[in-house]
This record gives structure tokens, C-alpha cells and sequence, in this order.
């Protein structure tokens, strides 16, 4: 989804070339971002973040027992029921992500977001906690890269009257 986002939004697409361009400027003629230079590139990172909050891989989080009765938010709760977190709906809370469906991968970034920082606890797209996915640094280090390696090879934009 990172890339639909970016085509649709070529004013995004255009400074995320411009972060890859600017991190290359000393590396060989036509060679990819470094694996440092990739952890150092905060506007590719927000693109990805930003899409997989608003296209999350799963739409359920893991699901959770209580572990005594509680009553949250006028709802009751007995010990032993399970719950799952919607996150999807989470990451769309206007309450969380103010202009939650629009496409703002400045909003990962705090020196240039527009909004307050993103609260811990309400962004899960590898889950959280003791069951957070073990892949969750490879994958983003593969999708880091290989959106690199798109952008800077190629020109991208919408074919007119496709859905």
C-alpha cells in the first residue's frame, strides 16, 4: 500500500526521493541507501508507518484474557472473557491520529508533524508486548529497503481511469 499511497501523493513521493537522494549524494553512481543510511532515513520510515496504519497487515490484535472482573468504560468484564483489540479502528481513532484517514507520513516524524506525538500503545502493526512479532525488525528493514530501491529506479504515477 506504501506505493499506492506515494503515487496518489506526488507531492510525498517527491520528498521521499528527495531523503533518498540527499543520503546517497556520496555513494557510488546509481547505488542503494546502506543498511546505516536506511536507519537513518526518518521520511521513508514515516511512509511506511503511515500506510500500514492506515492498511494494517492484520485488523485483529492477539487475543487477551481477562484476568479478574473489571468494568472499563461502563462495560463488564468477567475474569476468564477474552478480548481482542480492533486495530484497524484503533489506528483510524481521530482521538489518536487527528485527520486519521488522510495519508500524512509527517506525523512519524516529530520535528516536522503537525500533530502531537504518537502515543505508545496505539500503533500496533506487529503487535506489542511479550507477543510482538519476532520478524518485526526484518520486515521493516526489507520493506525500508526494498521502497529505496523502487523509488530512486523508478518513476511511478497513476494509470488514468484504473481503480
Amino acid at each position: 500500500f506504501t506505493l499506492m499511497f506515494l503515487v496518489k501523493h506526488p507531492d510525498k513521493l517527491s520528498k521521499l526521493r528527495s531523503e533518498l537522494d540527499f543520503a546517497t549524494a556520496t555513494n557510488p553512481c546509481g547505488s542503494l541507501p546502506t543498511y546505516e543510511q536506511i536507519r537513518k532515513l526518518p521520511y521513508l520510515t514515516g511512509c511506511i508507518n503511515e500506510s500500514m496504519r492506515l492498511h494494517p497487515v492484520t485488523t485483529l490484535g492477539l487475543p487477551r484474557e481477562v484476568t479478574e472482573d473489571v468494568v472499563m468504560n461502563n462495560y463488564y468484564f468477567p475474569k476468564g472473557t477474552k478480548l481482542l483489540v480492533q486495530l484497524a479502528l484503533l489506528h483510524l481513532s481521530e482521538e489518536y491520529f487527528p485527520q486519521a484517514t488522510e495519508y500524512i507520513p509527517e506525523r512519524w516524524i516529530p520535528e516536522e508533524s503537525p500533530f502531537p506525538p504518537v502515543e505508545a500503545f496505539t500503533y500496533y502493526p506487529f503487535s506489542a508486548g511479550s507477543r510482538i512479532c519476532i520478524g518485526k525488525n526484518l520486515a521493516m528493514m526489507e520493506m525500508r529497503l526494498v521502497l529505496a530501491a523502487l523509488v530512486r529506479t523508478y518513476d511511478m504515477e497513476l494509470v488514468p481511469n484504473q481503480r
